[in-house]
């Protein structure tokens, strides 16, 4: 399970796919370009739990921070996205 939360509150999402893709099968609207972790467009923070690249993300990130279009969640995560 994902909560992501927003300006608008905190949301769960089902864990399917990428982190991205689960955010868009539920409903959760978030900005993003390449979907291939090299634009960093979709970046956001991690506020508890950890994720698994699928592949070697380019785009820029700080600690704490993810590319959620090429990451899966590894068990329970929190993310916030703006």
């Amino acid at each position: 399970m994902i909560t992501v939360n927003t300006c608008h509150g905190a949301r769960k999402v089902e864990a399917k796919g990428t982190v991205l893709q689960s955010l868009e099968a539920g409903k959760v609207s978030h900005t993003s370009h390449c979907r291939s972790g090299f634009c960093g467009a979709c970046r956001c923070s991690v506020k508890k739990g950890s994720v698994r690249y699928v592949s070697e993300p380019l785009g820029y990130i700080r600690p704490g921070q993810i590319l959620p279009c090429v990451c899966v969640a590894e068990g329970d995560l929190e993310i916030e996205v703006a």
